[in-house]
């Protein structure tokens, strides 16, 4: 089959229940919620043309159809594992919304019956304690809003958030009395993570400055037009204390300031459970990839031990 053209986003069975499931039951935000939609509307695009179909009935999908659609993404799209994970997840998730809306006869989930692709899991990429203090010194110079880009960035650091979580944050989820911060994570799931006195300052700093228009209603960082900032800002205000930081590091992205956050904490010795619930894991297997961090610089500290 030849690659799909660039695809129109068009209706799809149940696809606005679909979006308000996502939003309501997964507390996904909005870009997320614009991606899975058009995956999921990528997918049936390519059943229909690659099997002749003229509709597209969800019951009516086997296991066999989804696996030629992800060997069509490896063979066609060039997509890697992971790539090819995340939508086989998004795959599943429209299959568990219509199984729990009982628009789906039971044990009729094509979904149950595909396998992830292996994937080897590259060690964190994260920031050093210095360059971590020199990605803040640098928020500060020559930006139109200091104080949010400092906030914003010792924040991510702070708290080790993801950028879905930051963008979510609203005036009354922080109490800088009682020193914490409520922050929603996958699933709506909130956890309270205590803030340290430096980022209540950078807090306190950035609250002065900020404008309290209608238009940012209740969201903590706005953008520079006064409306929620977005996760494209977000990046690019990483990206430029980056550049004026003199930070170049390969594969650094915004996220890695949570990778940086959590691995200082296990080199000062905070233990995996703690971690876990810092970071909001569902289960401890995903904390448990930080020690490998730790674990490739002991031994590179034992290779210079100076004995014949």
């Amino acid at each position: 089959m030849e690659p799909l053209k660039k695809i129109i986003i068009k209706d799809y069975p149940y696809r606005q229940e679909y979006i308000s499931y996502l939003d309501i039951q997964w507390g996904l935000v909005v870009t997320t919620i614009k991606s899975h939609d058009r995956e999921i509307n990528h997918f049936i695009e390519f059943i229909k043309d690659e099997f002749s179909l003229e509709s597209f009935i969800p019951g009516d999908i086997k296991a066999s159809h989804i696996r030629r659609y992800l060997a069509y993404l490896k063979n066609h799209r060039e997509n890697g594992p992971s790539t090819r994970n995340s939508k086989l997840a998004t795959i599943r998730s429209y299959y568990k919304f219509l199984e729990e809306n009982e628009y789906l006869e039971e044990d009729n989930n094509p979904t149950l019956f595909i396998r992830k692709a292996k994937v080897s899991r590259p060690l964190p990429v994260f920031l050093s304690l210095e360059e971590a203090q020199d990605l803040l010194k640098a928020s500060v110079k020559n930006t139109r809003w200091p104080e949010r880009d400092h906030a914003v960035l010792r924040f991510f650091l702070q708290t080790g958030c993801r950028a879905g979580e930051l963008v979510k944050i609203e005036l009354d989820h922080i109490d800088l009395e009682e020193k914490y911060v409520r922050l929603l994570g996958k699933g709506n799931e909130e956890r309270i993570v205590p803030l340290t006195p430096n980022t209540i300052e950078a807090l306190k700093d950035y609250l002065a400055v900020r404008d309290f228009s209608p238009r940012g209603k209740n969201h903590l960082f706005l953008g520079a037009r006064g409306d929620p900032i977005t996760y494209l800002g977000l990046n690019k205000l990483f990206k430029e204390a980056c550049r004026k930081a003199g930070i170049l590091k390969p594969n650094l992205t915004l996220h890695k300031l949570r990778h940086t956050c959590l691995t200082l904490l296990l080199k000062e010795g905070v233990d995996l459970c703690t971690l876990k619930e810092l970071a909001g894991h569902q289960t401890i297997r995903t904390t448990v990839v930080y020690t490998h961090v730790t674990q490739k610089e002991i031994r590179e500290a034992v290779k210079k031990l100076p004995l014949d």
